[in-house]
């Protein structure tokens, strides 16, 4: 089973206790982080829910952005299996940056291995 969370990163924070907001994506060949393009002050990030909290004055946006994003993940994987296609770490990071992966990127089956998703969690 496939899985979208979101997390913030203070690891890779400023002094002010700033942190990245990174997307996890679980269930794959290998776990993949993913950048959101989102840096916040702790205090406002909501860690049970995911999301930015309302009293940011960007909360709206953040959000929005977040759900964007995971939206996007959602469609090229169900689109991908529909049309009976290869999902990995390595197809989605690339269909995100807006690349194309040929055959000749995933020879091996183990490489690029079918993944069979039980069920969705949006």
């Amino acid at each position: 089973m496939i899985t979208l969370n979101y997390y913030q990163l203070l690891s890779k924070g400023d002094k002010k206790n700033n942190g990245p907001i990174y997307l996890r994506v679980r269930g794959l060949d290998k776990r993949l982080n993913l950048s959101a393009g989102i840096k916040i002050n702790s205090k406002f990030w909501d860690k049970k829910k995911g999301k930015v909290k309302p009293q940011h004055p960007q909360a709206y946006y953040y959000n929005r952005r977040i759900e964007e994003l995971s939206k996007k993940v959602w469609d090229f994987i169900n689109t991908t299996l529909q049309k009976g296609g290869i999902i990995n770490t390595t197809i989605i990071k690339a269909h995100l940056n807006g690349k194309e992966i040929s055959k000749d990127t995933c020879p091996s089956s183990n490489q690029c291995r079918l993944l069979v998703v039980e069920r969705f969690v949006v």
